[in-house]
C-alpha cells in the first residue's frame, strides 16, 4: 500500500526546518510520497499570512524540487478561501483511495486537534505524526494511535521573518532558493 505524508501549514516561509521535518518523515514513518500542502487561510490562526499565497505556493514548489518523494499539493491556495484539514484529507483520499495517509503536525497543533473540525473523524482517516520538542502533547490521550518523533530544531517562519526583517538571512535558516526568491520579491522586509 502506498504511504503518503501530508504535511500542510501557512510556509510563510517555508524555511530548514520544514525541510528536515520532511526529511525525518520520509525516512522514518516512513512514506512513499510527502505533500506539502500549504494554506490560503489556516482556520485556527487569527491573521492572515504575511506573504500572498501565490509567493508561499512558489516557495514550497521550489522546497518540493530538492526532493523527487516530496510534491506540492495546491488545493487549500487554489479553493482561494480558508479550507479545514478534513476537507483537504476527503480530497486526497478521494484521489489516492488504497493510500494510507499519514498527518504530519506540530506538538503545539496536535495540542489543539480537539479545536479542528471533524477531528475525530480526520483521526479515522489518517495517522497523526507529531513532530515535537517536548515530549507528548497533552491531548495525545484522545488519541488511538499517535507516531512521536522527537524534533529539536527551534526555527519558526516568525523568527525567520524577524531575521529577514534585520537583514540577518541567511542558507542556514532558509534553503538557497527560498531565500533568492524572498530576495528577488522582496518579501517579509
Amino acid at each position: 500500500m502506498t504511504r503518503l505524508g501530508i504535511f500542510g501549514g501557512s510556509f510563510d516561509p517555508p524555511h530548514n526546518a520544514h525541510l528536515e521535518i520532511a526529511t525525518l518523515a520520509i525516512e522514518q514513518i516512513p512514506l512513499d510520497t510527502l505533500y506539502f500542502i500549504p494554506s490560503y487561510q489556516a482556520p485556527l490562526k487569527s491573521h492572515p499570512p504575511k506573504a500572498p499565497a501565490r509567493h508561499r505556493l512558489a516557495m514550497v514548489k521550489l522546497l518540493a524540487e530538492m526532493r523527487t518523494d516530496w510534491e506540492v499539493l495546491p488545493y487549500e491556495i487554489e479553493q482561494e478561501r480558508m479550507v479545514t484539514t478534513i476537507e483537504t484529507v476527503e480530497y486526497l483520499k478521494h484521489r489516492k483511495p488504497r493510500a494510507s495517509c499519514y498527518l504530519v503536525i506540530g506538538g503545539d497543533q496536535a495540542a489543539k486537534l480537539h479545536q479542528w473540525q471533524q477531528w475525530k473523524r480526520l483521526t479515522q482517516l489518517v495517522n497523526i505524526v507529531c513532530f515535537t520538542r517536548e515530549g507528548p502533547p497533552p491531548a495525545a490521550a484522545v488519541f488511538n494511535e499517535l507516531m512521536i518523533i522527537p524534533f529539536a530544531n527551534p526555527l519558526s517562519s516568525s523568527l525567520v521573518r524577524e531575521q529577514i526583517r534585520a537583514g540577518d538571512s541567511s542558507d542556514t535558516i532558509l534553503p538557497q532558493t527560498v531565500l533568492s526568491y524572498i530576495q528577488e520579491h522582496q518579501l517579509y522586509l
